[in-house]
């Protein structure tokens, strides 16, 4: 399981960087199409647009992996390890629920959009949903590992510390 989740991670990486590359060359030569040449180049734009849209949906869940995302602590900080850990493991719990509703609004999404075009290339807008349905689903699959193995920690971490057991060794390492 690990070793997939490791080349999916991989993939997911160097997708993300050929993006960003392919983002950068496309917006550089519409640049110089219309300012030096003075010949915009129209569907550059509903690229550019939707490589920006993967990159930010695809690299929320890169950001969720690594439990990266923007979070207030400054509660949390101040409680003991014991209550730290249930205030972890209940916000991927909140988390992982709002992300299944995010999943079945996403299907919807993706679903109304397939018959709807672009204007320059014709492509259905769903191409431009269907990233935030596989961003959630990847997110999905990194929370649910992480509360596991939140679980998973404080279930060892309450067999070697019985109750009674003084927090402040693991406050100091923290």
């Amino acid at each position: 399981m690990k070793k997939l989740l490791y080349v999916i991670d991989r993939i997911l990486y160097y997708f993300l960087a050929m993006l960003l590359v392919a983002l950068v060359l496309l917006l550089s030569i519409n640049i110089l199409f219309r300012f030096v040449f003075l010949l915009p180049i129209h569907w550059t734009e509903e690229i550019s647009m939707l490589l920006f849209i993967w990159i930010i949906f695809m690299g929320s869940a890169v950001v969720q992996k690594r439990d990266g995302h923007v979070s207030i602590e400054i509660v949390y900080n101040y409680c003991p390890a014991l209550a730290r850990k249930i205030m972890k493991i209940a916000g991927q719990v909140l988390v992982l629920f709002v992300l299944v509703i995010m999943t079945v609004l996403s299907m919807k999404l993706v679903r109304f959009q397939y018959h709807s075009l672009t204007a320059s290339l014709m492509l259905p807008y769903s191409v431009f949903s269907l990233t935030m349905l596989l961003s959630v689903i990847l997110m999905l699959i990194y929370t649910t590992i992480s509360i596991v193995d939140n679980i998973r920690t404080f279930r060892e971490n309450k067999k070697l510390h019985p109750e009674g057991a003084s927090d402040t060794q693991e406050r100091i390492s923290s």
